[in-house]
């Protein structure tokens, strides 16, 4: 009997453990394929989209496969986690009465996240996942598969470099800068600050991106002086909690600025609008089609790749600040989970003293303002340090002071 149990248990940790592979190279090669299929400009070259799209949405349903695998094999949840799956149920049901199902992907990962798998080991592969999404486009770029995207704004020459935009390229050198603080934040050393100054400065130089080289600058220089000691003890315990004070006045400053610049047309609307590329017109125009709501609106958006693909017919139309887009298309309900997802994230990370969370969670925040990043899984590493956090999972404190 006792050897009979001993078999069954040694299958059961094989099993999981079979599991728990599956489930980082499903995500991990979902994300890197995902990169180039939605942030490559294959206007021209077709033959090659059609692969990559299947390779892309194979990764997908295994992954999905996968959590749903691993959240039924990991029954026994932490307190945490079974809140978290009922009132998440609760709130994805109440959504799909209203044929709303954005968020339906990112609760399966959250969910399906193996109780046993290190957060850093996660972020590590996802590191290099998207290091070879880049890599990729660029060489296919210089190769003269996908085409650069050039264009003057402000008087200013863009380059996209094989990527829908420019904006997208910078963007994901940024995301992958912000992994790379997280996953060696104990490794970090002043080379380290010189050669991503070098790459921040060189793909801001190509993109003219300012968004993106502001807030890569920001999170550089933040690490710079917490590795020279110059944060003290209460500042520390002020910026400990940044990313959910950012979260939340972004979020408020957003939804306010649509409210009130909806009733009243006035020169502030007009320079806010220039400031900001014309996101606050953006997010006029949707609210105007479709309001605020509970549950959500699944909204209507064109792509830049739909764009170059169309062969100029269309012309782009879509919603980059992530507050927004969230309000409008996830509903207040969908607003209120990300929100407690971001704030326990930040709740994680402080209680691991992980400074490098800190600064990954607070510019993701800032992100949110002028990108439409926050609600997606694959660049959005909030999601998987909220798994870990509702599992319990067990990691070395990362001192901080």
């Amino acid at each position: 009997m006792n050897n009979a149990r001993g078999m069954n248990k040694i299958e059961y940790v094989s099993l999981t453990g079979i599991l728990r592979q599956i489930y980082i190279f499903s995500f991990v090669t979902y994300v890197s394929l995902n990169l180039v299929y939605g942030g490559a400009n294959f206007f021209g070259v077709m033959n090659i989209q059609t692969p990559i799209g299947f390779l892309t949405h194979m990764a997908y349903y295994l992954t999905i496969i996968t959590s749903i695998a691993n959240a039924i094999l990991n029954y026994k949840y932490s307190l945490k986690k079974t809140v978290f799956v009922l009132i998440a149920g609760i709130v994805l049901f109440l959504m799909l009465i209203n044929s709303n199902r954005s968020l339906i992907f990112f609760f399966l990962v959250i969910i399906g996240y193996p109780k046993d798998l290190e957060l850093k080991k996660l972020s590590n592969y996802l590191y290099h996942a998207m290091i070879f999404g880049i890599i990729f486009v660029l060489v296919m770029h210089f190769l003269g598969f996908f085409k650069d995207v050039v264009f003057v704004q402000h008087s200013v020459l863009r380059h996209s470099l094989g990527f829908t935009a420019p904006n997208a390229m910078a963007n994901y050198i940024l995301l992958v800068f912000l992994l790379k603080v997280y996953t060696s934040w104990d490794d970090w050393h002043l080379k380290d600050t010189i050669v991503w100054l070098i790459i921040i400065s060189t793909s801001y130089f190509f993109t003219n991106s300012r968004a993106a080289f502001f807030y890569g600058a920001a999170s550089l220089i933040s690490t710079a002086l917490y590795r020279n000691g110059k944060f003290t003890k209460n500042m520390m315990a002020i910026l400990n909690w940044l990313p959910t004070v950012s979260f939340t006045v972004l979020m408020m400053v957003t939804l306010y600025a649509i409210l009130y610049f909806s009733k009243h047309s006035t020169y502030l609307e007009t320079v806010i609008n220039g400031l900001t590329t014309g996101r606050l017109g953006l997010m006029l125009s949707f609210y105007q089609d479709y309001g605020f709501s509970w549950f959500g609106h699944h909204i209507a958006t064109i792509s830049l790749a739909e764009v170059r693909a169309s062969g100029g017919r269309l012309s782009w139309y879509g919603l980059d600040t992530s507050y927004a887009y969230i309000a409008i298309n996830d509903g207040f309900l969908g607003l209120i989970c990300y929100w407690f997802i971001f704030f326990f994230a930040n709740v994680q990370v402080v209680k691991k003293k992980d400074w490098g969370g800190i600064i990954l969670l607070s510019s993701l925040a800032l992100i949110g303002l002028t990108e439409n990043y926050l609600r997606q899984v694959t660049l959005n590493f909030m999601f998987f340090i909220f798994a870990s956090y509702i599992s319990s999972i067990r990691m070395p404190n990362i001192e901080c002071n």
